[in-house]
């Protein structure tokens, strides 16, 4: 009897810890925003490579150099708005910055025909998006905030101007 109830414990015990998972979709801390940021900060390679190295964790997006309206549409139109709106730091990396040695290095996915998403966190990528004519992140301002806002924390530490400073001490 003693053996049935202790199996049947450790059943419910091991039942609910296997339950509390959420498939490893845990949000990447990000640690500082910026209140005078309105648009992705272009990166070069050298310095996405250091990022990557130092292990640090941040929002990446690659674009391609070719002009299509796939890029413009969404960056006009959901990332620089998001970026403005959430003062999330974001840093964007053009295709022609990536040689191959570097995508298959870090991970990244560039393609020269269309943009992608990364979160990074501690050098490595967590999570992505790739665009295609169904991605509704890249179309819609609200479903790329929800996107975000699943895998990403937003940061607490701002960077602000002297003036913003002086204006929050006036009141």
């Amino acid at each position: 009897m003693k053996t049935k109830l202790g199996l049947y414990s450790s059943a419910l015990c091991l039942l609910l810890l296997v339950g509390c998972g959420n498939g490893d979709k845990t949000p990447v801390a990000t640690l500082y925003g910026s209140t005078t940021i309105n648009e992705a900060i272009d990166i070069k390679y050298s310095e996405f490579s250091s990022m990557m190295d130092d292990k640090m964790s941040f929002i990446l997006t690659q674009y391609p150099e070719n002009h299509c309206y796939c890029w413009s549409s969404f960056r006009d139109n959901v990332l620089y708005p998001y970026i403005e709106a959430s003062h999330l730091i974001t840093y964007q990396i053009g295709f022609s910055a990536f040689n191959v040695q570097g995508r298959n290095q870090y991970g990244i996915d560039a393609r020269e025909d269309r943009p992608s998403v990364y979160v990074i966190e501690d050098g490595v990528v967590k999570y992505s998006a790739m665009y295609s004519g169904d991605s509704q992140i890249f179309h819609d301002y609200n479903a790329f905030k929800g996107w975000i806002e699943e895998f990403v924390y937003k940061p607490n530490i701002f960077y602000v101007t002297e003036s913003e400073l002086e204006n929050l001490f006036k009141g």
